[in-house]
């Protein structure tokens, strides 16, 4: 019974279906109602969870946009990079505070 209701909640309200589930049980006797409302309870949190799942990958999404990037015109490439060392350059160079949350992330929390 869930894959029923949860199509027909792609279609309509969740108001409009638990109108016409009250409009069914007023017109049918014995209409299993308790049932109904028990199963359209776990379709409604499937719905919610799912929903919500959805934002924190939106969240984290996001976060990963946020991040700057920092290039570096003219610089020589060296055969061996450290990313401790090269982070602590930007810093020194570029005369960035240390409480810049990019610094800090790029720095992986290493002290200067």
């Amino acid at each position: 019974m869930k894959a029923p209701i949860s199509n027909l909640l792609q279609h309509i309200s969740e108001k409009e279906l638990s109108d016409g589930v009250g409009l069914l049980h007023a017109k049918i006797e014995n209409f299993p109602i308790v049932d109904v409302y028990k199963v359209l309870t776990e379709v409604l949190g499937d719905m919610n969870r799912e929903n919500q799942m959805r934002i924190t990958e939106l969240r984290d999404i996001l976060a990963e946009l946020a991040t700057p990037i920092i290039r570096l015109e003219g610089m020589q490439r060296k055969t061996r990079v450290v990313p401790e060392g090269a982070a602590e350059k930007v810093v020194r160079d570029f005369a960035i505070r240390e409480d810049d949350a990019s610094v800090l992330i790029a720095r992986g929390g290493i002290g200067l």
